[in-house]
């Protein structure tokens, strides 16, 4: 399934992905790719050409929405591609909102 409408609040770059965090942490990995604070929208772009992109796989529906998880590559701005799965869920509003994305092993 194409994942139409999806919405990427900037905060979940700002100040979750691109953040070094002690647990969890996605910062890292984001940056072999050349993804940082300093270029957060390049992120964005990259997620949204995903998405676009992508072929989602529904996980699981409850009352909150229907989850999905795509899998596929982030290309960096520096050149290198990163491989990833995303995890995404659609409302009832029919549109889809990025939940996280975790390095997916090649």
């Amino acid at each position: 399934m194409k994942l139409t409408n999806p919405i990427i609040p900037q905060e979940k770059l700002t100040q979750y992905l691109l953040v070094k965090r002690l647990r969890g942490d996605k910062s890292g990995y984001l940056a072999r790719g050349g993804f940082t604070l300093a270029n957060p929208e390049k992120l964005m772009e990259a997620l949204l050409v995903l998405a676009a992109d992508g072929d989602a796989e529904e996980t699981e529906t409850d009352r909150f929405g229907t989850r999905y998880r795509l899998s596929g590559t982030l290309k960096g701005p520096n050149g290198k591609d990163l491989p990833v799965v995303t995890i995404w869920m659609r409302k009832n509003d029919e549109r889809n909102y990025f939940i996280t994305l975790m390095p997916r092993k090649a």
